[in-house]
């Protein structure tokens, strides 16, 4: 009798953490899913002809910036 109850107690601790396992493994899979997802948006990102765009016009304000400056000075 006392092994029926250790038996069954034993098996729904098993259960219990195959359930765990489980979850675990599905918010593993999600989280990997997004971070995948994350990467691939940042490399768009930094291959974006508008972001190309924006930084060599930033660019080319630093040097007239610096262009004005350098005429201030004589």
């Amino acid at each position: 009798m006392q092994f029926m109850e250790t038996t069954k107690l034993s098996q729904r601790a098993l259960q219990s953490v195959e359930i765990q396992v489980g979850e675990l493994a599905e918010a593993m899979t999600q989280f990997m899913f997004r971070q995948e997802k994350y990467c691939v948006e940042v490399e768009a990102q930094e291959k974006s002809p508008v972001k190309e765009h924006e930084s060599r016009e930033k660019d080319e304000e630093k040097d007239e910036k610096q262009v004005q400056q350098q005429w201030e000075k004589y």
